[in-house]
């Protein structure tokens, strides 16, 4: 009989904070990776109506596309380490003096390198080397 998997598997670590370091997440589902999809359309419905205004000027659309465009990709990028804070179950992680950081929280996502972000997100939508 089949049986679903578990979505909550632990991945190893080594690459970015060395050997023996392992983080356990909770997969992400399509449910919640539509949040981030929706936030982008929003986007775009907001910048199809900036670019028809007749009353702004060219120059004028185009600052405020660039307004648009930042203020949605700092919600999507926040929305985003949400979603880490919430599935990131157990980890054994480090900081640069070797102490160990505290569970997933803004603070504590604010002191990771790129690589270490770029691994979670790696971990949460299945593509590391998992153990359940």
């Amino acid at each position: 009989m089949p049986r679903r998997k578990t979505s909550i598997v632990r991945s190893d670590s080594t690459k970015v904070q060395g050997e023996e370091s392992f983080v356990k997440v909770r997969r992400l589902k399509v449910a919640e990776s539509r949040v981030l999809l929706k936030s982008l359309k929003t986007q775009k419905k907001e910048m199809a109506a900036v670019r028809r205004d007749k009353a702004l000027s060219d120059e004028e659309k185009e600052l405020r596309l660039e307004e648009l465009e930042a203020e949605q990709n700092e919600k999507a990028f926040e929305a985003m380490l949400r979603q880490y804070i919430d599935h990131v179950l157990e980890w054994n992680w480090v900081d640069d003096d070797g102490k160990p950081l505290a569970q997933p929280c803004p603070e504590v996502l604010d002191d990771l390198t790129n690589d270490e972000i770029r691994f979670l997100g790696e971990a949460l939508a299945g593509d590391t080397d998992e153990k359940n």
